[in-house]
C-alpha cells in the first residue's frame, strides 16, 4: 500500500463557479443546465454546514476485473448544527455503506449525488467523521488525460500501467468526497493505496511509507478474487489539494522506479 499525503488546492471547476451562487433546490435553473449540474455546481444546504477538515482516502486496485474497492475517512467541522450531508460519487461506482459514529447510517442516491442522513445531528463548532465505503468498475476515460476516468492500458512489454484523469469531471469520477472547490481540506488529504505486488503506485503528494504483504491474502472483489502477495504504501504529500485534482498512476515497479525517486525529490522544499 502506498500512502501520500496532499496539503495543496488548485483552481475550481468552472462550472462550480457558475452555479455556485444557486443555493435553493426550488430556484429556476439557468437555461442549459440540469438539476445534476445544480447539485454538482451550487452550495446546498446540505454541503453549507459543514466544513471539510481532512480527506483519508484508502483504495484498492484490480487490475485484472478493472475495479476498485475502499473507503474515504471525511474529517469535517460543523460550521452550523446539522444531520444531512450531501456526498458526491458519479456512477458506476457505488457507495455501499457509511458510518457516523460506529454505526451505519441511512443513505439514499440521487444521480452523482448521495444525500447522507446522520443518526445525531452535530452541534455548531463539533468535529466529527463519516467514513464512506464504495467498490465498482470506475468510469474508463475515452480520451485521456482530456476525458475524465481510469485508464486501464499496457505498457510496450504488456504490463499493466493504470491511471486515472479527473481535473474536468472532478474527483468524484473515482473517490466520493464533497466535490466543490470552494472548500479545501484543510489539513490535507492522505492516500493509501493498495495494488499487486508487481506495480508501484504513484499519486499526489510526498511518499511516506511502503509496506509489503506477504500473506498472500485473498482480495475478493464481486464473484472473482485476486490472490497473492500485495504491495502496500504510505505516503504523504504537505500541498493543500482540491478534491477536483488528486490523481493516481499504478505501473510496473520496475520502469517506474528511477522515475519515482525523482518525482519525490522535485518535491521537496
Amino acid at each position: 500500500m502506498c500512502h501520500f499525503r496532499i496539503r495543496s488546492l488548485l483552481c475550481p471547476a468552472v462550472l462550480s463557479g457558475l452555479l455556485a451562487t444557486v443555493v435553493a433546490q426550488d430556484a429556476p435553473l439557468p437555461e442549459g443546465f440540469t438539476k445534476q449540474d445544480r447539485l454538482r455546481g451550487s452550495v446546498s444546504p446540505e454541503r453549507e454546514w459543514w466544513d471539510v477538515q481532512h480527506y483519508a482516502l484508502s483504495l484498492e486496485v484490480f487490475p485484472e476485473s478493472k475495479s476498485i474497492k475502499g473507503s474515504n475517512l471525511i474529517t469535517f467541522k460543523a460550521l452550523t448544527g446539522g444531520d444531512r450531508m450531501q456526498i458526491d460519487l458519479q456512477p458506476p461506482l457505488q457507495i455501499t455503506s457509511i458510518v457516523h459514529g460506529g454505526s451505519e447510517v441511512k443513505f439514499e442516491r440521487e444521480g452523482n449525488v448521495y444525500w447522507v442522513q446522520l443518526d445525531k445531528g452535530v452541534a455548531a463548532g463539533a468535529e466529527d467523521k463519516v467514513q464512506v465505503f464504495y467498490e465498482g468498475r470506475p468510469r474508463q476515460s475515452t480520451r485521456p488525460p482530456w476525458s475524465g476516468g481510469f485508464s486501464w492500458r499496457k505498457d510496450e512489454k504488456g504490463n499493466p500501467f493504470i491511471a486515472t484523469t479527473c481535473q474536468g469531471i472532478g474527483a468524484s469520477i473515482w473517490w466520493p468526497n464533497k466535490d466543490h472547490g470552494y472548500d479545501e481540506p484543510n489539513r490535507g488529504m492522505d492516500i493509501r493505496v493498495t495494488v499487486p505486488e508487481a506495480l508501484t503506485a504513484v499519486a499526489n503528494g510526498r511518499l511516506k511509507k511502503n509496506e509489503h504483504n506477504t500473506d498472500k491474502k485473498i482480495k475478493r472483489r464481486g464473484r472473482g478474487s485476486i490472490e497473492g502477495e500485495a504491495a502496500k504504501g504510505h505516503g504523504e504529500a504537505h500541498h493543500r489539494q482540491d478534491p477536483l485534482v488528486p490523481q493516481s498512476h499504478f505501473a510496473q515497479n520496475v520502469e517506474l522506479q528511477q522515475h519515482h525517486h525523482v518525482l519525490w525529490g522535485s518535491l521537496r522544499g
